[in-house]
C-alpha cells in the first residue's frame, strides 16, 4: 500500500509497509450487483462483505464481519497506542444512497456494544466493558477497575442537534492504589471501592445530567448540571460528604475526627475554569474560589473548640 495515495483519498495517515489482499466475486444482472468480498491486511480483517446494490434505485443491503486482532496497529489513525482486540459484525441498508438501517454488534474490552439505527435515530447498549481495559485503550495505566454499562437512545444523530437520553453506571470498581500513590505522591489506601450512576437527557446537543458517586473515602451526593457537546462548556452544582475524616489521613498527613459536608459549583468555558466551594466548617463559614490556577479561601467566625476536636 502506498500511504501517500491513501492519504489523498481519505485524508488519513496510513502506516508504512502494510499489505492488503482483496478478494471479490461480483455479478451484475438486470442492473443489480451481487458481491461477496473479503479484505485481509496486517492492520485489520474484513472477513466477509455480502452486498446487493440496485444501480437504478441506488438501494443497498449488506452484511459484514470484521476484526482487529491488535488495536495498537491503528496508532497512525488514533494518534494513541491502543490495546486489546475488536470483533464486529452487522448489517446495513441504504435507499437512494441514504442510510435506512444499521445493526452493529461489537465485542471488545471484555464486554459488548450493540447498536441499531434507521438513519435518523440510534439505540445502543454497552454491557460490562472493563474500565481498566479502557485505560489501556488510551495507553494509560489503569487508575481503577470496574464494569461500565450504558443504555443510549438518541432520537436524532446530527452532532449539531443531538437529542435523546442515556443512562451510565460504574459497578464493582476498586481504585488502583499503586497508580494513585504515584500520581499524588502519597501512600493511597488499598481496596477503596467506588460506584457511580448518571442519568442524562440530551436536547439540542446539550446534555443535562444527574450524577451520584459513592466511595469508601467520600461521596459526591450530588453532581448535577449541563454539558454542551459542541462547545465543551460545563456547568454543574455539587454536594460532597466525607463521613469519616480519619480516612483522609494519607492526604492530610494528620488523623482528623468527625465528618465534613461541602457544596459548590463548577463553570468551565473554553480555557476558563471556575470552581466555588462552601462549607459550614467548625461552626463557621468556609469559602473557596479556584479560578484557573488562582485559589482564594476565606474562613469566618469558626470555633476553636470545634477545630481542636477535629484535630
Amino acid at each position: 500500500v502506498e500511504p501517500s495515495g491513501f492519504k489523498k483519498l481519505t485524508n488519513l495517515e496510513f502506516p508504512k509497509d502494510n499489505s492488503f489482499s482483496l478478494n471479490s466475486d461480483t455479478k451484475i444482472e438486470n442492473g443489480v450487483v451481487n458481491s461477496s468480498s473479503s479484505l485481509i491486511s496486517n492492520l485489520f480483517k474484513v472477513e466477509k462483505v455480502d452486498a446487493v446494490y440496485d444501480l437504478k434505485s441506488k438501494n443497498l443491503k449488506a452484511d459484514f464481519i470484521a476484526n482487529v486482532d491488535d488495536l495498537a496497529k491503528l496508532k497512525e489513525f488514533t494518534k494513541k497506542t491502543l490495546k486489546g482486540d475488536l470483533k464486529a459484525n452487522g448489517s446495513v441498508a441504504m435507499a437512494n444512497n441514504a442510510l435506512t438501517s444499521l445493526n452493529l454488534d461489537i465485542k471488545t474490552l471484555g464486554g459488548a456494544i450493540t447498536a441499531n439505527s434507521n438513519g435518523k435515530n440510534l439505540n445502543a447498549k454497552v454491557a460490562n466493558l472493563n474500565l481498566d481495559d479502557i485505560f489501556g485503550l488510551i495507553g494509560q495505566n489503569a487508575l481503577a477497575s470496574g464494569l461500565i454499562t450504558a443504555d443510549v437512545a438518541l432520537s436524532s444523530i446530527d452532532v449539531k442537534n443531538l437529542n435523546g437520553t442515556a443512562k451510565l453506571s460504574l459497578a464493582n470498581s476498586v481504585l488502583n492504589e499503586k497508580e494513585l500513590s504515584k500520581m499524588l505522591n502519597k501512600e493511597f489506601p488499598k481496596g477503596v471501592k467506588l460506584k457511580a450512576d448518571a442519568d442524562i437527557n440530551i436536547a439540542s446537543s446539550v446534555a443535562s445530567f444527574v450524577t451520584k458517586i459513592d466511595s469508601d473515602l467520600a461521596n459526591l451526593t450530588k453532581f448535577d448540571g449541563s454539558f454542551n457537546i459542541n462547545s465543551g462548556a460545563l456547568k454543574a452544582d455539587y454536594e460532597a460528604l466525607v463521613n469519616d475524616l480519619s480516612k483522609l489521613a494519607f492526604a492530610t498527613g494528620k488523623k482528623m475526627n468527625g465528618s465534613l459536608k461541602a457544596n459548590g459549583n463548577i463553570d468551565k468555558k473554553a480555557d476558563n475554569l471556575v470552581i466555588n466551594l462552601y462549607s459550614d466548617l467548625f461552626n463557621g463559614n468556609f469559602k473557596a474560589n479556584l479560578t484557573n490556577e488562582n485559589l482564594v479561601a476565606t474562613f469566618d467566625k469558626f470555633q476553636i473548640l470545634e477545630l481542636t476536636r477535629m484535630l
